[in-house]
């Protein structure tokens, strides 16, 4: 895999973790016209989504998201720990003193 397609499926995979720590599905829908995302969606690891916010005034938002197979690809990819971003690892860091 090539070098940019594992940094859109980090940003993806990124995006869907910020999604579930926040509880706002509309969060894990990445917008793009990479031409990346496309050779992801050609491979399956990257479908185009449509989300629609709820309330008086609903919004669609057309975007991207991961796969179960990017999903996989991408933690696959995460083979030892300096692979990982600073980002997520800061995150990951964070999480283990707020339990202490």
């Amino acid at each position: 895999m090539k070098k940019s397609e594992l940094k859109m499926l980090e940003r993806l995979y990124a995006a869907e973790i910020d999604a579930a720590l926040s509880h706002d599905p509309l969060r894990c829908v990445v917008q793009s016209r990479s031409k990346v995302l496309q050779a992801l969606k050609e491979q399956g690891y990257a479908q185009e989504v449509e989300r629609t916010t709820p309330g008086r005034f609903p919004v669609r938002v057309k975007g991207w998201e991961l796969t179960l197979l990017g999903n996989f690809a991408y933690c696959l990819s995460c083979t030892d720990e300096s692979s990982i971003s600073p980002s997520a690892r800061k995150n990951v860091t964070d999480g283990d003193e707020e339990r202490q």
